[in-house]
C-alpha cells in the first residue's frame, strides 16, 4: 500500500472504470482509500482525519471541516462523504476533492471561501489529474443527475 506508483495505477484504473463499479461507503473503506490517495497524490503528508462520517446528506455529497481551529501545530479535520454516492468513480472524485481541502487546512491554515475553491485549491488540479485521472472541480454531477457543490 505504500508504493506510490502502484497506488497511482490503482487510482487511475478505479477512476476510469469506477462508474460501473457499485460502491457503498463506510468509515473503514474511506480510511482505506484515504491512505492510498494520501500516498499517491499527497506523498503521505496529510494527517489521518479525526473522523470519517457517512450518511445521506441532503445539501452536499462531501465536506471537510476543521476539527481543531486553535491548535496550529496539530490541525486535524473531519471528512464527511454522502451515502448518495453509489459508484467508485464518484466516491473517489469527492474524497480527493475533500483531501485537497484537508491539505489547505493543514498547510495554509485559512478557511474562507476565497481559499476553499481559490488558487490554492486549483493548484492541485494538474497533480490530481496526472496521478489519478480524476477531475478536480467545484461542482460534481453524480449518477441520477444531481449537480452539487462541494
Amino acid at each position: 500500500m505504500n508504493d506510490p506508483q502502484k497506488n497511482i495505477e490503482l487510482l487511475k484504473i478505479s477512476i476510469s472504470a469506477g462508474k460501473k463499479i457499485p460502491f457503498t461507503s463506510d468509515p473503514d473503506i474511506i480510511l482505506y482509500w484515504w491512505r492510498i490517495i494520501n500516498n499517491a497524490v499527497f506523498d503521505d503528508i496529510l494527517k489521518e482525519p479525526e473522523q470519517f462520517i457517512t450518511k445521506k446528506f441532503h445539501d452536499n455529497i462531501g465536506w471537510c471541516v476543521p476539527y481543531r481551529f486553535n491548535n496550529k501545530k496539530n490541525r486535524r479535520v473531519r471528512i464527511g462523504i454522502s451515502t448518495r454516492l453509489n459508484n467508485l468513480h464518484d466516491f473517489l472524485c469527492v474524497l480527493i476533492h475533500e483531501m485537497v481541502h484537508q491539505w489547505q487546512w493543514e498547510h495554509i491554515g485559512e478557511w474562507d471561501d476565497e481559499v476553499l475553491h481559490g488558487k490554492s485549491f486549483y493548484a492541485w488540479r494538474d497533480v490530481v489529474f496526472e496521478r489519478t485521472g480524476a477531475p478536480l472541480i467545484k461542482t460534481y454531477t453524480i449518477e441520477g443527475g444531481s449537480v452539487l457543490d462541494l
